[in-house]
């Protein structure tokens, strides 16, 4: 049958981890972008594993927006009863999709500055997890950092940086 793989079969299922998650999607129009930022961080709240916005056309050739959110199973009506209480939409999509994923593990990297939370993952074929670090330390260690080193840059002795001197 189409869609169906043979018993048999060792192709790269064999190589990578691999689950089933849940994708709920709606098409948004009538929305303002500067609440997407909410929205995203309230779906994360509710067990989010990922959040897409994707910029799309729909009909009368107007601009809108897709929201596409990767959930478990379990976690899917709390993530539909955000995006339907969230936004603007009057419907959420859901379909159930497999993902390959890479063996990884979460380390802590020390920097002159500071320490950030990052990934380690396995290479695919190699099967054991190695010390290759994956993209950048993770975003929200960078976003504290970040935050943490503005706020002492401005603030010395009490007194703005900026205003230092005048």
């Amino acid at each position: 049958m189409i869609g169906e793989r043979s018993p048999n079969y060792s192709g790269a299922d064999n190589e990578f981890k691999h689950d089933q998650v849940v994708i709920a999607e709606t098409s948004i129009d009538n929305m303002n972008p500067e609440f997407f930022g909410f929205v995203m961080d309230r779906l994360f709240e509710e067990g989010a594993l990922d959040v897409v916005w994707i910029p799309i056309q729909m009909k009368k050739n107007r601009p809108g927006t897709m929201l596409q959110v990767i959930c478990t199973r379990e976690r899917l009506n709390s993530i539909t009863r955000c995006i339907l209480t969230e936004t603007t939409s009057l419907g959420v999509r859901y379909y159930e999709a497999n993902r390959h994923l890479l063996e990884r593990d979460h380390v802590t990297l020390d920097s002159p500055s500071a320490e950030f939370r990052s990934s380690v993952s396995a290479t695919p074929g190699r099967g054991a997890l190695c010390s290759r670090i994956r993209g950048l330390p993770a975003h929200r260690s960078r976003k504290r950092r970040s935050s943490q080193d503005r706020i002492r840059r401005r603030f010395k002795g009490g007194v703005c940086a900026r205003h230092r001197g005048k």
